[in-house]
Formats: C-alpha cells, sequence, structure tokens
C-alpha cells in the first residue's frame, strides 16, 4: 500500500509535466490569482554566510501540482540545496544546474484535499545558498505551471487537470557585501533628481527588468510631469517607448512537439498585457505619446515551428485588451488583430517562409526572391472563417535592400483559382521591406519583374529608370513583346487611362454631360469619365478629343489637376520660352515646376506645345506616384 500511494501521485504528476498548456482548463471564477515569489529576510548580506530563500504562494485555495525554474546569478551565489516544504513533495524531481545557475522545481501535493477559503500564505518550497561574491544577486521564476485538483475531460475524451491562473512576483534581489565592509545609512538629501530618476529607469532597461522598469516609471510620474524639463520630457518618452517594445517582446513560449507548435505561457502571458494596460495608462494620464496599437511579439525560428497555438482563454485575454499577435521571421512579420482569434476553440497561426520557389509557376518575366504564407486554422486543421478580414491582417516581407534593380520588386499573391500570382498594388514600399493589409490570409511572395526591352537602351538614365518601374508595377506596358516604343507620341486617352489607375479611380460609365466624342464602348471610356468626374480633365466643354496627341502643357495641367501638389505657382522661375506656353495652362505648369514634377528640356525650356512622348510620360507619371 505505501509503494502505492507514492506511485499514484506520481504518475499523475508526470502527467502535469507533459501535458501541453493548451490542454489545460483554466478556472472561471473571477477570483484573484494567486501570486509565487522569492522572498528572504533580510535586504543584505556577508559574503561566505548562508543565504535562506522561501517559495512563498499566496492567495491560493487549491493548488495541487506547480512547476516553475528558479533563475539565479551564479557568479554570486552557489546552491547548496533545494526542497519540497510544508504538504508539498517533489518525489526526486528537482533539477538543479549550477553552470546555467537555474533550479527546476516540480512539487505535487500529496493529497488531493483542498480548502474553500484562499491561504494568505503558503511555503511551498526552501532554498539555501551561500554568498561567494559581492554585489547585487538577482533570482527570479520563470516557466510556471500550475494546476488544481479539479479535473476535466479535454477535447480528446482524455481526463485532464484545470490550469490554476498564478503570476510570479518580481525578481529578489540580495545585497552581498564584503566582511570588511560597513554600511552606514547615507544622510538624507531629500528626494532623488528628475535626472537621477531618469537614469535609474534607463539602467533598469538596459538589463532588461521591466517589472522593476515598469516600478520605477510609476514612481517618477507620481507627482506628475511639471517638474520635468523638455529635454526630461523627450527623455521619458524615449525610455517610455523602450519599455514598451520590451513588454511587447517579454512573453515566453515554449515548443510543444505534439501540436508541432508553440504555446504560450500562460503566466508570461497575462503578466505582459496587464504591464503594457498598466504603462498605457501611465502614458494616458502623463502627456506621453506611446505607440496606441500594442502587440504581443512572438519570435519564429527557422529551425523550429512555424505555428503559434492561442487557446481560447488566451485569445479572450488578448480581445479583451485589444492586443493584436505579431509573428517575426527573418523574412518578414505578420499582425494579426485579436478579433481574428477564435474565442471558442483554440487557434493555430502559421507563418511559413521560404526563400526559393517550391511549385507554383512564374512567368518568364519574374525572378522569385521571398515567400511568406500566413494560414489561421482550428485545432484540427481546418481553416477559421474570419469576418470581413479586411484591415486585420498586416504583412510586412523584407528583401535586402542593397540587392540590383531593386525597382523591379513587387508583391503578389498567390491565387487558387487561376493558379497564378496576381500583383498587389496596394504594397507599400519602404526601406528594405514591403508592407500591405492583407485582405485574406495566403502565399504572398516578393519577386522581380524583368521585361528586357530591345529600345530603351538609348533613352536617358531617369526615362529608362520610370520605364522599368512601371512596367513593374504593371502600370505601363510594352508595344509588343520586346519593345516598349518610348519615342511614340502618347494620346491624351492613353495617359488619362494610366493617370486613373495609379490615383487609384474607379472607371464609371457615360453620365449626364459626358464628352460627345468619347464612345461609351471605347477601351478608354470608364477611365476618361472617372478623369471628368475627379476634375482631372474638362476637355473643351463638349469634346475630350481622346486620339489626340498629349501636348507637354496638357500633361501639366492634368498631372496637377490629379491634386497632390501643395506648391504655389510662383515659386518657380520662368521658362525661357514662357511665352509660348498657353494661358489656361501656365498657373498649372509653374505649379508644376516648383514640385519638380516637370523640368523642362534643356536651356530652360518647356517646349508646351510639343507632343509627349511614352517616355517622358512615364518620368513624370513616376515623379508622381513618388509624392503619394
Amino acid at each position: 500500500m505505501k509503494y502505492k500511494r507514492l506511485i499514484m501521485p506520481l504518475f499523475i504528476f508526470c502527467l502535469i509535466l507533459n501535458m501541453p498548456m493548451y490542454a489545460l482548463a483554466k478556472e472561471t471564477a473571477e477570483t484573484k490569482p494567486a501570486t509565487i515569489r522569492l522572498e528572504y529576510d533580510d535586504q543584505s548580506v556577508t559574503k561566505g554566510n548562508e543565504v535562506t530563500v522561501n517559495v512563498v504562494v499566496r492567495d491560493v485555495t487549491d493548488l495541487y501540482g506547480v512547476q516553475f525554474e528558479v533563475k539565479y546569478d551564479q557568479s554570486k551565489l552557489e546552491l547548496k540545496s533545494a526542497s519540497a516544504k510544508g504538504n508539498y513533495n517533489d518525489f526526486g524531481g528537482i533539477k538543479t544546474d549550477p553552470g546555467k545557475g537555474t533550479i527546476l522545481l516540480p512539487l505535487l501535493r500529496e493529497g488531493v484535499s483542498s480548502s474553500n477559503t484562499p491561504l494568505s500564505v503558503l511555503t511551498i518550497a526552501q532554498l539555501k545558498f551561500t554568498a561567494q561574491s559581492a554585489g547585487e544577486a538577482s533570482l527570479t521564476i520563470q516557466g510556471l505551471k500550475a494546476v488544481s485538483s479539479k479535473s476535466f475531460m479535454n477535447e480528446h475524451d482524455l481526463k485532464d487537470l484545470a490550469e490554476l491562473a498564478m503570476i510570479a512576483g518580481e525578481a529578489l534581489t540580495i545585497q552581498i557585501v564584503n566582511p570588511s565592509t560597513i554600511i552606514f545609512p547615507e544622510p538624507s538629501t531629500g528626494s532623488p533628481s528628475v535626472e537621477q530618476e531618469l537614469k535609474e529607469l534607463e539602467k533598469r532597461l538596459a538589463s532588461g527588468n521591466t517589472e522593476q522598469a515598469l516600478a520605477q516609471l510609476k514612481t517618477l510620474l507620481s507627482g506628475g510631469t511639471a517638474k520635468f524639463t523638455e529635454l526630461e520630457m523627450k527623455k521619458l518618452q524615449e525610455l517610455a517607448e523602450e519599455l514598451q517594445r520590451q513588454l511587447e517582446n517579454s512573453v515566453l513560449t515554449t515548443a510543444d512537439s505534439s501540436a508541432q507548435a508553440n504555446l504560450f505561457e500562460n503566466n508570461s502571458l497575462m503578466k505582459a498585457v496587464q504591464a503594457l494596460e498598466n504603462l498605457a495608462a501611465l502614458a494616458a494620464g502623463n502627456h506621453l505619446n506611446l505607440p496606441a496599437s500594442k502587440g504581443v511579439h512572438v519570435q519564429l525560428s527557422d529551425n523550429g515551428y512555424s505555428a503559434l497555438h492561442i487557446t481560447a482563454e488566451q485569445a479572450k485575454l488578448l480581445d479583451q485588451h485589444k492586443m493584436a499577435l505579431v509573428l517575426e521571421r527573418a523574412q518578414g512579420s505578420a499582425i494579426i488583430s485579436s478579433d481574428v482569434l477564435l474565442q471558442d476553440q483554440s487557434t493555430v497561426l502559421h507563418l511559413s517562409a521560404v526563400t526559393t520557389q517550391a511549385g507554383e509557376k512564374t512567368g518568364k518575366h519574374y525572378t522569385f526572391v521571398s515567400r511568406l504564407q500566413l494560414q489561421v486554422l482550428k485545432a484540427n486543421g481546418e481553416a477559421a472563417a474570419i469576418s470581413q478580414p479586411a484591415g486585420k491582417l498586416h504583412l510586412s516581407l523584407y528583401y535586402d535592400a542593397n540587392r540590383k534593380e531593386v525597382h523591379k520588386l513587387g508583391v503578389y499573391m498567390w491565387n487558387e483559382q487561376t493558379s497564378s500570382w496576381d500583383y498587389v498594388r496596394q504594397a507599400k514600399r519602404l526601406d528594405g521591406k514591403f508592407e500591405l493589409v492583407a485582405n485574406e490570409p495566403g502565399m504572398y511572395a516578393v519577386m522581380e519583374y524583368s521585361v528586357h526591352f530591345k529600345d530603351i537602351g538609348k533613352v536617358y538614365q531617369e526615362a529608362k529608370h520610370a520605364i522599368e518601374t512601371l512596367t513593374a508595377m504593371h502600370y505601363m506596358f510594352g508595344t509588343s513583346e520586346d519593345k516598349f516604343s518610348p519615342d511614340k507620341e502618347i494620346t491624351r486617352a492613353e495617359f488619362v487611362a494610366l493617370l486613373v489607375r495609379i490615383l487609384d479611380l474607379k472607371p464609371i460609365g457615360s453620365e449626364a454631360g459626358s464628352f460627345a466624342d468619347v464612345d461609351a464602348k471605347a477601351w478608354y471610356a470608364g477611365e476618361v469619365y472617372a478623369a471628368k468626374k475627379a476634375g482631372i480633365v474638362q476637355g473643351d466643354g463638349s469634346k475630350f478629343n481622346p486620339n489626340g496627341i498629349l501636348t507637354r502643357e496638357a500633361m501639366a495641367v492634368m498631372l496637377v489637376n490629379a491634386g497632390l501638389l501643395n506648391e504655389e505657382a510662383a515659386a518657380a522661375a520662368k521658362f525661357a520660352d514662357d511665352a509660348a506656353i498657353s494661358k489656361w495652362a501656365k498657373e498649372a505648369v509653374y505649379k508644376a515646376k516648383a514640385s519638380g514634377l516637370i523640368k523642362g528640356v534643356g536651356k530652360n525650356t518647356l517646349q508646351p506645345q510639343a507632343s509627349a512622348k511614352r517616355a517622358d510620360a512615364a518620368v513624370m507619371l513616376l515623379r508622381l506616384i513618388e509624392r503619394q
């Protein structure tokens, strides 16, 4: 019987330790979460003396099993012993690693009886060290898991123990002094200066101690910000932003081989979310402008799992605080709004990346650079339905900014229906990355699109660059497979169609007062009508002359009417051939010149009545795009 009493709790205990966190049911009662912390009776100890640290749990009702790791400064402390206390037993499971300064403590209560009244203080373990080096010794609790004696049937019809909400206290710091050191109390000099407090906050952030940094910030702001100088407020703003960044990256995850996914450490997630909320409240009340969008960042390794498993309870926590998830890889990242996550079952987020093409075919003009695939799944592997996904999924795809012909890069999405890549026009290029709001999960790739036109080798460099860029953006196309015809005159309809596409205006049908010479069935009709409605073109009142050759001054007018320029016409010096510019075009011409949109053709001349060429149109349109 004695052996049976030992084996059965040990068997149950092993189940707890090997149980993935998503399999634990969380207590639903709205009670104050229990806390576990390290406590030492004094603030300092003499080098060579013994240090006894107790592991204490507060406000707990039914702590049946708990596992955690204590990290200590092995350069300052030498571990002598670690043992369970009270009604808790480790069954020989305590593991120590003096080289890393870690102690793993898996503890199980002997007997399953519990109290209905929360216990104010419960000592469950004791650690004994020798103070071996002077200085500050820090001890922290990490990797916390706790269960009650309550059981339930999980989604796999297996009996599991209910997870117990428990938060680890802040780090314990012990001051170790040399035997010859006599510590006299320093004379009081009043409250520390703002400068001193800012330096202390910066020091805590440099050491990565976010708990102490947040406490320090709260103390710093306890009297408001009226005492801060302008430079001190600027420094405070920088430190508060750094604290937010560290908190967003502070959540720990564990790799679960059975789920083939990363799992949040529940205690770490709860602490980070609460700390971010506290920081936001501090910032709002003290004129600090922190980023409004908060997110929990998870770094996915190329050598690890590409998935993150989120329980329904964790999803509710994140959604309650409007906290997004940010999955990060070397090739890119994804921001997933909290309301995408399922709240009635687990959600699995996959963000996989490859740097070589794998199966998806591209045309001969495409060169594959990299790919990200984002999936939002149920626990059973089925795709999760996302209501109104627009605006809830943000992607960043990285590329080498020093890559040759970077202007030919773009983002494409794999279309399952057509088995082809669709150009994603709304992707915005920044230095070294593309950013876009994804309309749906899927496969997105950075590719180079390059058409080798034989007739652009002798055009001026800016025109060649503009032609290649607008071709890669799928705005302009060649006049044949290998020709662009840069010196070909461009018609008014052709230029308007290009401008409307670049401004992302929707083609519309003819309306009352439409141009008499624009056939409603013509390929350009919808774009011309859209441009007329937007005030870009007026024609002569009744006619537009769509097939007429576009003049350089008319091109300037259309570009200015697009509404993207703020410069005043008076700011520009006159062209040498100013007298040749039509009266109706002058203001627009000089406004375009003041903005740098047009620069003339040499000797400070515009040649306003000359026809605009396809190469010139490409240059003007690219300059306009770069102002958007």
